[in-house]
This record gives structure tokens, sequence and C-alpha cells, in this order.
């Protein structure tokens, strides 16, 4: 399934249905503008460059999420909304060389992603 795909599907069920819109793919603020429910992106990547004028574009109709201060520095002039760290203490995770029979957290979910295009 395309990125663009999935965005277009968003787009098309956003209103009424949802609150907010949290996309993460880079076609998805496209149609932020043309949203009721308001689209945040959390942003995982450095912003120098196309990236930070790929996102400076949409001006107030797509929120950033950014993951450091760090990351926020680097083009302090969009439209950041948050800072939410995803930080992880790498003690609590020890390198192990056998996979755990542990179920992951996608295991727990009862429903599975369909195809929406």
């Amino acid at each position: 399934m395309t990125e663009g795909c999935t965005s277009l599907r968003v787009a098309m069920v956003a209103p009424p249905y949802y609150d907010i819109v949290h996309d993460y793919t880079l076609a998805g603020p496209l149609t932020g503008a043309d949203r009721r429910a308001p689209t945040v992106v959390t942003m995982h990547g450095p912003l120098d460059g196309e990236p930070g004028e790929y996102h400076r574009q949409f001006g107030k109709n797509v929120s950033l999420v950014a993951i450091s201060e760090s990351q926020r520095s680097q083009a302090p002039d969009l439209n950041w909304i948050r800072t939410v760290y995803n930080g992880i203490r790498v003690s609590d995770h020890p390198f192990r060389t056998r996979r755990s029979t542990a179920p992951s957290s996608a295991d727990r979910f009862p429903w599975r992603p369909q195809p929406v295009c």
C-alpha cells in the first residue's frame, strides 16, 4: 500500500469520525489543510535542508511534535506544539542473543491493519 493512498483514505474519512489525525507519512501533511480534524506529525529526523523546507510550507495547517529540544532548535520557525522525548534507558533493555518468546505489543491487539486502497 502506498503512502499517498493511505493519506488519501485518512483525508476522506477524517471528518467527522476523528478528533485528530496523527500522520507519520510524507504525503499526509499535503491533505492537512483540507481536513476539519487537525493534523499532527511527529518528526523523527533532522530538519535541515529539504525536510525542513517541506514541512515549512504547511504553516499552521499541520502541527509538529519534536522528539528533542535539539531537533526543535534546527528549525525553530516551524509550527511546533510539543516535544515528546523518545529516549529510553538502555539499561532497561539489555541486548539478547536469543529472541524473546513474549508477545510483542502488536500481538496484543485483536485487530490487524487492513488495506484501504
